[in-house]
């Protein structure tokens, strides 16, 4: 937001509700797409941070369930560490298609005329 924006946005008019949603709408800085690269890093992170977890997770309850024993606290820990990234990288999709949405409803609200640099 920048200055201006804040400026109007902390006087008196917006604690009684008259204050000119246009005017500060069209003075704050919307609609820019800075931060899609870091976002697109950040979920190849995740994903592949997830990915190598769980593979080094398999690989130590092998380990361990041929060391402890099947029914072992150990390889009941392990199994439930590998179950748990398992279900959380199940979001991972929804994830994806949710900045996916908001990156074409940038361009169809800036197509209308909803975003001005």
């Amino acid at each position: 937001m920048n200055e201006n924006a804040s400026k109007h946005l902390n006087t008196s008019q917006n604690l009684r509700g008259t204050m000119d949603i246009k005017s500060w709408i069209s003075e704050c800085k919307r609609g820019q797409l800075q931060n899609v690269p870091s976002l697109v890093m950040m979920f190849i992170f995740v994903g592949v941070s997830l990915g190598l977890g769980l593979y080094v997770l398999a690989e130590i309850t092998t380990e361990v369930t041929a060391v402890a024993g099947a029914d072992s606290l150990a390889e009941n820990a392990t199994e439930d560490a590998t179950a748990g990234l398992a279900e959380f990288s199940g979001w991972l999709p929804i994830i994806g298609l949710i900045i996916a949405v908001g990156i074409v409803l940038y361009y169809i609200f800036r197509g209308f005329g909803g975003a001005r640099a």
